[in-house]
């Protein structure tokens, strides 16, 4: 998929998070698409905020881009090589078909566009196949995000209710000296 294509869509921020941006995109984050970079501003924005982010969610999403990159690239490794070797298997087909002594030219030619459309048809099935695990995996990106956010929102309730605990200790403190 290009970035011309019409299917491709951008980024958008969900409109119902205040200070914090969820994005969300129907094409697996790519780091040119701002998907990577998108997360490293929403961990820097809620960094600015005074939310802070363990060590171990950082190194889980770099661990989680770095495991979606090279699965990307494998993937993208192998279709290439599946339809490089149909396109050899077509040319070599057709090769055969015309060195073919048969007189019916009719079978040749059936032959031919029977081929192309077994070819139609796995680059048909490729092309789903890549849409879905895309999709799967701005599933998973959307799904961390939210966890990443219900996380920051615990951790400020926790720090206000540390703060109301020491208030209290220090009034009960103040209390007992009188």
């Amino acid at each position: 998929m290009t970035k011309n294509s019409p299917n491709h869509q951008h980024l958008q921020p969900k409109p119902e998070m205040a200070g914090i941006h969820n994005y969300q995109s129907s094409g697996t984050p790519r780091r040119e698409e701002c998907g990577y970079d998108a997360l490293v501003d929403i961990m820097a924005e809620m960094r600015l905020h005074g939310a802070g982010i363990s060590p171990v969610v950082h190194s889980l999403i770099i661990q989680l881009y770095e495991t979606n990159k090279a699965t990307e690239n494998r993937y993208d490794q192998l279709a290439r090589k599946y339809t490089r070797l149909q396109a050899e298997h077509l040319q070599l087909s057709t090769e055969f078909n015309s060195y073919c002594k048969d007189a019916k030219d009719g079978w040749q030619a059936n032959a031919r566009q029977s081929l192309y459309d077994e070819m139609c048809r796995s680059v048909d099935s490729i092309n789903t196949a890549n849409m879905l695990w895309r999709d799967n995996m701005a599933g998973m990106f959307a799904e961390h995000m939210r966890m990443s956010n219900d996380t920051a929102a615990l951790r400020g309730e926790v720090a206000e209710l540390r703060k109301e605990v020491e208030a209290l200790k220090a009034e009960s403190d103040a209390n007992e000296e009188k």
